[in-house]
């Protein structure tokens, strides 16, 4: 300070200090016990504490200790100079290592950092306090921080958020927006200046080693890298963040990435270590049909693409439907749905992992080709057999040509029952007239059982139902068979009265339900089978 500014200094003082021997009446304060000493030629105040002199800093201390202008006494200059000098006494004090703020003449306990710069004092004024003058100030009622969360200091023109005894600069309106909805708004605190700066506060959140997104005020956990960039944030924001203020922010559902990613150049799957170009769209629609848009492509590495059939790293087939992954069960449902090798793409387990698994594909369905099956169950009965196209003219001959003994071999009923003869799709191969299968099949749009078809035959249905495999399943027993169209039926009425929606082979009959079949008989399930080219007969899966 300069001569003369200490000069200006003793003379404010100096006036101030006549004023209150003038016009303020010396009260029964709470500090009249105090001595306070003052010499000629020194405007300055001092309390005199064991044995030593300890200049009041300013007249803000002065009045905060309850002093008047009546308590100074005026010594000489040989008795000041014989007080040694002590720290000068400020608002704020160290007692036994406890801190306390001077308030009204009173020692108020500081209870947190906050509580004591957020109330206007300051740690730069901490000095160390001892009796009897610390016992002589009557106890105020502890110091607790204000809720302040957001103040601005004036001086610097920044607005800081208050953690743990710190202050955090807020660095940007966007991140101003995000934290203000727990914030609230801020404070013109310029006291707060003395508190201790720490990095700026940003909108992402390191926790424990984990990453949290300020949204809306709350805290979001980041569930991967890509939910964090894919989502507008940056690696860049991370800053550390501690309780109890961590622990005051409302919590959010966790962030997520989006499946689907729109690059400059296409549609990308994303997984947590990649991204794999959509191939067509088809399989875009197939995963979701969703995508969000984002600059931040060229951070995340390429897999490999994506079409509809994947083959993960065991060697399984899977198709994309509805947004889940089925499995193709053999090579040959994989070609009766139709299905290309050409268009399978080899993936990785991440890829996997991001797709929910769902059923097996279908081996057998209700509608192939545009054909529905008549019946998906129902009760079955038993047929004849029919002529075949090798000539027999007898039963006998029938049962030569296609060695049909007289008892089945797996239920024992007899299976000589007769030779209908010819079908309504005509005489029979000697393989499908053994596995064949009866419904009122849809090439007959109206049936009537004594005027037969009354609606017309559509040919080309009718062409292509002949010889289509069926499956057939029977719950009861656990067994399945495949069988080819080969007659038509039952009547009506049969149905109408027992139930029976099929008609199976003597073969086929005795290996599904035995003497079961008709009125009582088993239930049993019914579908096109996927895979045409499946062997007629019993399956073992």
């Amino acid at each position: 300070m300069s001569k003369y500014a200490k000069i200006a200094s003793l003379f404010i003082f100096t006036v101030l200090t006549l004023f209150f021997v003038v016009g303020h009446k010396p009260a029964a304060a709470k500090a009249a016990g105090f001595d306070l000493v003052q010499t000629p030629g020194d405007g300055r105040v001092f309390l005199k504490e064991n044995g030593c002199k300890r200049h009041i800093k300013d007249y803000n201390t002065f009045l905060s200790f309850g002093f008047n202008a009546g308590m100074i006494r005026q010594v000489g200059r040989a008795e000041f100079d014989s007080y040694p000098t002590a720290p000068e006494l400020t608002t704020v004090m160290n007692y036994n290592g406890r801190v306390y703020a001077i308030i009204s003449g009173m020692k108020a306990y500081v209870t947190t950092g906050d509580a004591l710069t957020l109330n206007g004092f300051s740690w730069a004024d901490l000095q160390p306090f001892a009796d009897p003058t610390f016992g002589m100030l009557p106890d105020a009622p502890p110091l607790y921080a204000p809720v302040y969360r957001a103040i601005h200091i004036p001086s610097l023109g920044r607005v800081y958020l208050i953690e743990n005894g710190y202050r955090r600069w807020i660095k940007d309106w966007n991140t101003w927006m995000a934290w203000k909805p727990f914030t609230g708004d801020f404070v013109n605190l310029e006291s707060a200046r003395s508190m201790v700066e720490a990095p700026p506060l940003s909108q992402v959140l390191n926790y424990n080693g984990s990453v949290y997104a300020i949204i809306g005020g709350q805290k979001a956990y980041v569930t991967t890298g890509a939910a964090l960039t894919l989502n507008g944030f940056s690696w860049a924001d991370l800053q550390p963040f501690a309780d109890p203020t961590f622990g005051q922010i409302p919590t959010a559902p966790p962030l997520y990435a989006p499946r689907i990613i729109g690059c400059s150049d296409g549609l990308y799957f994303l997984t947590p270590t990649s991204r794999h170009h959509i191939e067509d769209w088809a399989t875009y629609l197939a995963l979701g049909g969703s995508y969000t848009p984002t600059d931040a492509c060229s951070t995340i590495a390429v897999g490999p693409s994506l079409t509809r059939l994947i083959q993960g790293p065991d060697g399984r087939v899977m198709y994309i439907d509805s947004n889940i992954r089925r499995y193709v069960p053999d090579p040959g449902t994989f070609a009766g749905y139709g299905f290309s090798w050409a268009s399978v793409r080899g993936i990785g387990q991440d890829v996997i992992d991001m797709i929910p698994e769902g059923a097996v594909m279908a081996r057998w369905v209700s509608n192939l080709n545009g054909v529905d099956i008549p019946a998906t169950s129902g009760r079955t009965g038993l047929e004849q057999h029919l002529w075949t196209n090798r000539g027999e003219t007898n039963d006998a001959g029938h049962y030569a040509i296609t060695n049909v003994p007289l008892n089945g071999p797996y239920s024992g009923i007899n299976i000589q029952n007769g030779v209908a003869g010819q079908g309504a799709f005509g005489k029979l191969d000697p393989t499908v007239e053994q596995w064949y299968i009866t419904m009122r099949w849809t090439y007959c749009t109206g049936w009537d059982d004594t005027a037969g078809c009354t609606g017309g035959v559509n040919a080309s249905v009718k062409n292509w139902t002949l010889g289509k495999k069926v499956i057939v399943s029977n719950s009861t027993n656990g067994r399945k068979i495949v069988v080819a169209v080969g007659d038509f039926g039952p009547a009506n009425w049969v149905t109408a009265q027992q139930g029976v929606v099929s008609g199976l082979s003597p073969e086929a009959t005795d290996y599904m339900v035995g003497s079961r079949h008709n009125t009582g008989g088993d239930v049993l399930d019914y579908g096109w089978a996927v895979d045409q080219t499946l062997p007629l007969g019993p399956l073992t899966w």
